[in-house]
């Protein structure tokens, strides 16, 4: 999580000191990820969520510094982690939106109407949230069928039972949570829909118009490795949906399989993906824009300048002395 948060301050600094004047109308892009992911990064930190399968339910615990709050707002902390997770996948078409906005169609975007963007696809997840506390919710009579000594012993925690909450849960049959996986499912289906159609349209004006005839070959590398940026952070979340993926299935093959370590250790781990793409995003965009790339490459060159320099220095002293000693031997 540390890494995550210097390497995204870092992108930051290099977005505002360091970015080409071709990529500066595009910046908000680049700060877009950048602050979803500063505040992913501290909802996992809070929440440290653990995923858990149990009998045909999906279970989600807290194991963060406030694992111990008791309900309702347990369970908001757990909501918030979800809400985050999705916003970053379904705000991915904005940057397409933007992009195809400003070459295709000539319009200049303003910083609010980039944020009105960002909001609709808040609206829309926050709908499925209503579903998702619907469908969720840990109510009193779910949480008896619970034996959370079991739980506890399944994970190797030496947790206190009385400590113990579960954050959320939902029946891998319910057609309540089936409800709500169709809703955003489609939404989630809608932005790569998006993101695809605005793409190819982006690359048939440039390749049809004179568009990329007006740039001189700077501005054009540019604009490629912006491209490239956008469809690598586009298919991360990826890993995030075939992650959600298999814990749906997980949870209706283990509806009849009896408790195991085995079978709790295999959907902890399934929630490993989620916690990777807030430090790869930054990653990907420090390696593919070249000027940021640079910037890492001439650190490091500098630091081993001054190796090099006084190996130089010492070979050039020695050279001289070893001559004139070697005329005094002759001498």
């Amino acid at each position: 999580m540390l890494c995550g948060y210097i390497l995204n301050g870092i992108l930051v600094w290099l977005i505002f000191k360091r970015t080409a004047k071709e990529l500066k109308v595009y910046s908000k892009i680049l700060l877009q990820t950048c602050f979803i992911d500063f505040v992913l990064l501290t909802v996992i930190g809070v929440v440290q969520p653990i995923y858990v399968v149990r009998r045909g339910w999906n279970l989600l615990i807290p194991n963060g510094p406030l694992r111990t709050i008791s309900h309702p707002w347990c369970y908001v902390l757990q909501a918030s982690w979800f809400y985050m997770i999705y916003f970053s996948i379904i705000t991915n078409c904005v940057p397409f939106i933007y992009r195809y906005l400003i070459i295709c169609r000539m319009k200049t975007l303003s910083a609010f109407h980039y944020f009105l963007m960002l909001a609709g696809c808040g609206v829309v997840v926050a709908i499925y949230m209503i579903l998702h506390t619907w469908s969720t919710y840990p109510h009193e009579e779910y949480l008896q069928e619970q034996n959370y000594s079991i739980v506890i012993e399944l994970l190797g925690s030496d947790l206190d039972p009385s400590e113990f909450k579960i954050g959320l849960m939902m029946k891998a049959h319910s057609s309540k949570w089936a409800l709500a996986c169709a809703y955003i499912s489609a939404f989630e289906a809608i932005t790569y829909v998006i993101i695809v159609v605005c793409g190819i349209k982006i690359k048939n004006f440039v390749k049809q118009s004179a568009y990329q005839t007006r740039q001189n070959a700077r501005a054009q590398e540019a604009h490629r490795q912006l491209a490239l940026v956008m469809i690598l952070q586009s298919i991360l979340p990826i890993v995030e949906l075939s992650s959600t993926i298999m814990c749906n299935i997980v949870s209706n093959l283990a509806d009849s399989l009896a408790d195991s370590s085995g079978n709790i250790y295999m959907s902890v781990f399934l929630l490993i993906p989620f916690h990777w793409v807030p430090l790869l995003n930054p990653v990907v965009t420090i390696w593919v824009i070249k000027p940021y790339r640079n910037f890492f490459i001439r650190c490091g060159k500098k630091r081993i300048r001054p190796t090099s320099t006084f190996g130089a220095t010492s070979h050039t002293a020695t050279g001289p002395g070893g001559a004139a000693s070697s005329a005094l031997a002759i001498g």
